[in-house]
């Protein structure tokens, strides 16, 4: 903010702690801090020229914040301590301001932190401004020079304003170089290899689906994550009766309309991002019990974050936003497949499949990956395969970096600066995994498997969209691990990201293939499928992508991996 007035007045605004804190940490996410009167008088004030820079003071403390009017706001709902204490709202008149400069304690506490104490050296006081005030603009006499506080928005003009401003500009900083709160990412540290895997799916956009025996422990390790994480979610237990009805919700016999528990959760995500800066999720236990397919039917778009920012919920006669950052956690049984429903591919490829038994073996990376080779990696850095499976990889990246005032698609501010370098986001060492993806998915799928056509849906390839899914984690997971583990050997970060990347996007699509191997071994030994399987198994072990050697192995004998 330049000392040159665009205005030649002020407005001074005040408030108490309380309400300055919950709005500027949520301004620490967004960028937005949201104020707001009782009477509309005062809003009036506000808006009248929206040039005039604000001042913000905080009752019995100081000025805090500097910034500019962006507009105003709708009042839909308690958002303060004492509007939420009073169960209505109390400040109905709002307005968004842009904080342009705070105060130097802000650069070295988090606002949002429970607990955090303001002292005396956080603010400017009055008397300080005012003794400035007087000796710049020449004032002998205190009462002359009084800074109008007395309302809620009260006005400086001519030599006042001007030194107001200028005083205060020598002692805040620049609000864009103090740090954002990311209570998501601060959580992340201590999390395990395994768990980071699961949180990378979740940031890259995707929902994820953790399959194994029953019994294992899949639902467990879920909520632990969330606890974690310190995300709130609902559980709900698949039912073979679902409808639409009971997930997304309609018109009951009386006409009025009812929520789902899917559209329960979401509006629950809304309401936990603005009230704690976190998202809430929807965990479904056993999830093939019910027909997915039919009954999570008006979700299915929306499913994929990318689809959110044009596209709302439709509840009877209500459009309903879901949050870029809502997800959807389920777990599967892999033992009463047959039993049980069978999820659609269109369906699954909203979801990352991840293997419960394989995270387990991720907390032993060095013994996973130490055949990784780099060597034989860097042949598949090259250009011209994601142009030839039909991916723009600016565009992958351009899809992370989505966000809506504090909500982002990979959850965490932290990360969106990460991600919004662009191509960095998949480099490690000398290798850019994005080209290697592409080209291993090229050279060792898409070539050996597409003269196959003996199938009814063959031949079966790596689909640009496919490739997508799977690049976006790739970037998400290998800037974590760049942020959280740098120490990490470089053999083990690639093979982890590109080999997790590979069996949690890429090799569910040969699910299909499975029932043809089985049927060709029945017919009379290894069939043609069979042996073009061994030969990408073989291609992917001599990598040192171990996960994936094993999955495509089982889908050459004819075995479900999904």
């Amino acid at each position: 903010m330049a000392s040159t007035l665009p205005s030649k007045e002020v407005l001074l605004i005040k408030g108490d702690l309380r309400n300055f804190l919950r709005s500027l940490c949520d301004a620490f996410r967004s960028g937005s801090f949201l104020w707001g009167f009782r009477e509309e008088g005062d809003l009036n004030r506000v808006l009248r020229d929206p040039r005039r820079p604000v001042v913000f003071h905080v009752i019995d403390l100081g000025f805090a914040m500097m910034g500019s009017i962006r507009g105003k706001a709708e009042a839909r709902e308690p958002y303060w301590p004492d509007e939420v204490e009073a169960g209505r709202v109390v400040y109905g008149y709002r307005f968004v301001i842009e904080p342009l400069k705070v105060s130097r304690c802000f650069s070295g506490v988090d606002a949002c932190r429970e607990g955090a104490e303001f002292g005396a050296e956080c603010f400017a006081s009055y008397g300080e401004v005012l003794s400035y005030v007087m000796e710049r603009c020449g004032i002998s006499e205190r009462r002359k020079a009084t800074i109008p506080l007395g309302a809620s928005a009260s006005i400086a003009r001519a030599c006042k304003a001007e030194k107001i401003i200028e005083y205060l500009e020598g002692r805040f900083v620049d609000f864009r170089s103090a740090p954002r709160a990311d209570p998501l990412f601060d959580r992340l540290g201590g999390l395990s290899l395994g768990m980071l895997v699961l949180v990378a799916h979740l940031a890259a956009g995707r929902n994820v689906l953790l399959v194994g025996p029953p019994g294992s422990g899949k639902t467990s390790l879920l909520t632990e994550l969330l606890d974690a994480l310190g995300v709130g979610y609902s559980v709900e237990t698949g039912n073979p009766e679902w409808t639409p009805f009971d997930t997304i919700g309609g018109y009951s016999i009386r006409g009025d309309v009812v929520e789902g528990f899917v559209t329960r959760a979401v509006r629950r995500c809304s309401e936990e991002l603005g009230s704690r800066g976190a998202p809430y999720w929807l965990v479904v236990d056993e999830v093939n019990r019910a027909n997915v397919d039919l009954a999570f039917g008006k979700l299915f778009t929306l499913l994929d974050p990318v689809y959110r920012v044009r596209e709302r919920l439709r509840v009877g006669d209500r459009e309903v936003e879901v949050p870029l950052s809502f997800r959807v956690l389920a777990t599967m049984n892999s033992f009463d497949r047959a039993l049980l429903h069978k999820l659609g591919y269109a369906l699954m490829r909203r979801f990352a499949v991840v293997r419960h038994e394989d995270l387990n073996l991720l907390e032993e990376p060095g013994g996973l990956y130490g055949g990784v080779d780099l060597g034989r990696l860097r042949d598949y850095d090259r250009d011209g395969c994601l142009e030839g499976i039909g991916v723009r990889v600016e565009r992958v990246v351009g899809e992370l970096t989505l966000s809506s005032g504090g909500d982002y698609l990979v959850l965490s501010p932290r990360l969106y600066e990460v991600l919004s370098r662009g191509l960095e986001a998949f480099a490690a060492g000398e290798l850019r995994l994005d080209r290697v993806l592409a080209c291993v998915s090229k050279d060792l799928i898409n070539e050996r498997l597409g003269g196959y056509t003996d199938c009814e849906v063959c031949p079966v390839q790596v689909t640009p969209g496919v490739l997508a899914d799977a690049l976006k984690y790739v970037a998400v997971l290998n800037a974590l691990l760049g942020e959280l583990r740098p120490g990490l050997d470089l053999r083990v970060r690639v093979g982890m990201t590109l080999d997790t990347a590979l069996a949690s996007y890429v090799l569910p699509q040969l699910d299909v293939l499975a029932d043809q191997a089985k049927l060709e071994e029945m017919s009379g030994g290894r069939g043609k499928l069979g042996g073009l399987l061994e030969e990408v198994g073989r291609g992917l072990g001599e990598l040192g992508l171990e996960l994936s050697r094993r999955l495509v192995g089982r889908l050459a004998r004819g075995y479900h991996i999904v």
